[in-house]
């Protein structure tokens, strides 16, 4: 049974991921394993509802030029504390929705300075949520030279 269920989310996840829903922990409960909190779910619904062409709907559906005013973003160095967690929330919303390659894509696209805000600001939701987004993260880690 257990198995059943495993393949049956396997199924969903891939089913999502292939239509541009996003992932399945991003419409969980914060209590139930979800990554975001209630706040954060709460507004990102409204705003996407309010304004379904706005910036943040645009970067969301995977349009590269408004992903990025977001990745500029991380580097103003005047957030901090709830801001900059506001931010994290905000980038792990995009990434969630465009999915691990065309999130890369578009980071790939910005200077090292950039690239390093954005993984300052996301890496800490990524690992805390346990996701898993390699070409994201490669494109803020540097691996030693050999």
């Amino acid at each position: 049974m257990r198995n059943l269920l495993c393949l049956l989310s396997g199924v969903a996840w891939l089913c999502c991921t292939a239509s541009g829903a996003g992932h399945p922990r991003e419409y969980r409960s914060y209590e139930k394993g979800g990554v975001f909190p209630e706040t954060y779910r709460d507004d990102f619904a409204q705003t996407l509802k309010k304004y379904p062409n706005g910036r943040f709907a645009r970067a969301c559906r995977g349009e590269r030029q408004f992903i990025q005013r977001y990745f500029s973003r991380a580097l103003d160095t005047s957030l901090d504390g709830e801001r900059s967690d506001a931010l994290g929330y905000v980038l792990l919303k995009i990434l969630l929705r465009v999915g691990d390659e065309a999130f890369a894509r578009a980071l790939r696209g910005g200077d090292v300075a950039t690239r390093q805000a954005v993984g300052l600001n996301i890496d800490p939701l990524i690992v805390r949520n346990r996701l898993n987004f390699p070409k994201t993260r490669s494109c803020y880690r540097f691996r030693a030279a050999s």
